[in-house]
């Protein structure tokens, strides 16, 4: 008899400094893979478990060796998401002597009762975000964090240090985009700059996450769609499914049975609870 599947996405576990967005969490996790365990169900991470976008790609894996072991012990497998992509490379290498990197995977397809379900973890379908060199999301991001470490916090006068500076960097890039069509300077098709940030920067871009799935579905003929990246837990019909994250308060997981019912939850101190949340997708 088939296992029961788990997923979880977008923990963006740092090196426990102040920039780690996961600190804290530990115990919570640590309770739900006992749970996972326990349930012998099987466990799949998709995406950005690792922060590397903020994070020295070395000190995170020694901090978070203890997590790594878990993962492990669950046999988790663990699709790479835009913040790890810096593991993407040696994914089937064996480079990483950690049994947990043994199963890290590119996005997959697997049947459940008769279904065709495609685990990714969504960047994959965001042009701007699916590349493994860096973007406009991720220079953000990392001109962020030195902007919060010179202002001592991650806000600045009740907003926050990234969506300040995203409008401010706006401003010439939007520049650069004119004077590049004007001139016929640029080879390539310039995006504005709201569509080169990500989801998680930009929610308003996770609708364009869907839309691109959709094209995909009917291109690849797969049923149900599994993701994370756009930090929006919920589903759409019963074709997709975001397993939302694992920062700030949440902590979110979907479980997809043997018969292919596929539901999402919260882990909480108490346990499981339900999380079923349909989302207002503009199509």
């Amino acid at each position: 008899m088939q296992s029961d599947i788990f997923v979880i996405s977008d923990l963006h576990m740092g090196d426990g400094g102040r920039r780690d967005n996961f600190a804290g969490k530990e115990p919570l996790l640590k309770d739900f893979l006992a749970h996972v365990l326990r349930q012998e169900a099987k466990l799949i991470v998709l995406g950005d478990l690792l922060e590397f976008w903020q994070e020295s790609l070395g000190s995170v894996i020694v901090k978070r060796l203890e997590v790594l072991d878990w993962l492990a012990q669950v046999k988790a497998t663990y699709v790479i998401g835009n913040h790890d992509i810096d593991l993407q490379a040696l994914i089937g290498r064996r480079l990483l002597a950690h049994p947990f990197f043994e199963r890290m995977s590119l996005a997959f397809t697997r049947e459940i009762a008769g279904k065709k379900f495609k685990f990714l973890h969504g960047h994959e379908v965001d042009v701007l975000n699916a590349a493994e060199s860096p973007g406009v999301g991720r220079a953000v991001t990392i001109l962020a964090g030195v902007a919060e470490d010179i202002n001592g916090s991650p806000t600045w006068y009740g907003r926050s240090v990234e969506n300040t500076l995203e409008s401010l960097v706006t401003w010439p890039l939007s520049a650069w985009r004119l004077f590049a069509r004007l001139t016929n300077f640029h080879k390539l098709p310039m995006p504005s700059m709201s569509q080169a940030m990500t989801p998680a920067q930009r929610p308003g871009r996770a609708d364009d996450i869907i839309t691109a799935l959709q094209r995909e579905r009917a291109t690849e003929g797969f049923d149900v769609a599994v993701v994370g990246h756009t930090h929006q837990p919920g589903r759409v019909g019963n074709w997709y499914y975001n397993s939302g994250s694992w920062v700030d308060q949440n902590s979110d997981f979907i479980k997809i049975d043997a018969a292919g019912n596929t539901q999402l939850f919260k882990w909480t101190t108490a346990g499981a609870v339900a999380k079923d949340h349909v989302l207002d997708y503009q199509a």
